[in-house]
């Protein structure tokens, strides 16, 4: 049989799990906000390697920058995956949600 401790302990992790659907849009907006971001400052030093005559130590700095801006942009995409089973069944106004808040009310 499970403690009252226990219970009242599943009751605190579903109401951090319906207020994590509840603001999983409004998160996955703000990733897709930092992933163009970085997307259009890697656009920008791609043309500097491109169009300006850059000294060694210019491009190895814009390379390591480069790197550094694919690594968060990549961070940013698996954030996004893990964000998208929750996002879709908030898109959907999915009953599952208001069926574990009203169990953990």
């Amino acid at each position: 049989m499970l403690s009252v401790v226990e219970i009242e302990e599943m009751v605190r992790s579903m109401d951090r799990i319906v207020k994590f659907f509840g603001s999983s849009l409004k998160e996955e907006s703000e990733v897709k906000e930092t992933i163009r971001r970085l997307e259009g400052r890697q656009q920008d030093i791609l043309h500097e390697f491109e169009f300006s005559i850059l000294s060694r130590k210019q491009r190895d700095i814009l390379a390591k920058e480069l790197k550094d801006i694919r690594v968060e942009r990549r961070n940013a995409k698996n954030i996004l995956e893990l964000l998208e089973p929750f996002t879709q069944q908030a898109k959907k106004k999915n009953s599952l949600c208001s069926g574990v808040a009203a169990v953990a009310n």
